[in-house]
């Protein structure tokens, strides 16, 4: 066996096994909710959806910002990256509130895209019960995009 092979099989090995391990996490969580019930299994697929797609467009504008905080970083002005941090702070509340009003009324939300009610219920009940998470999500994304860009 040649130097680059083993090379690559030393880099790959512990990804295959990483999304191995992944798909079958996944497949454990799906299995687990089919036995709940059809309208588990659509509502889970609802709250996927609902959350990707609300949280990844909101903490895109925070993604932003670390570019300009390592522009900062590189430029060795330690005062602006605090100025640009406390920015990013007020900037992850500001999204944080139609976030949370998203979440809060996603059951007329739902109802208004035609969902089913039952669905949109199990939805809503899901988003209630973890509405506490969004702001402290925001903050974790702005500090591991601070964190990227200044090591």
């Amino acid at each position: 066996m040649s130097e680059y092979t083993k090379r690559v099989i030393q880099l790959s090995l512990p990804m295959a096994l990483t999304q191995l391990i992944t798909m079958g996490s996944g497949f454990l969580c799906m299995t687990m909710l089919a036995k709940l019930g059809h309208d588990v299994l659509a509502a889970s697929a609802l709250i996927f959806s609902i959350s990707m797609a609300v949280l990844i467009i909101a903490v895109s504008l925070l993604f932003s910002l670390s570019i300009l905080i390592g522009h900062s970083f590189g430029e060795r002005n330690y005062s602006n990256i605090g100025s640009l941090l406390q920015q990013g702070w007020l900037v992850s509340l500001i999204i944080s509130v139609p976030t949370l009003l998203i979440y809060w009324y996603i059951y007329p939300i739902l109802l208004f895209f035609g969902q089913d009610q039952i669905i949109a219920k199990i939805v809503e009940e899901f988003f209630h019960a973890n509405i506490w998470r969004v702001i402290p999500f925001f903050f974790f994304c702005l500090q591991s995009a601070v964190m990227l860009r200044c090591t």
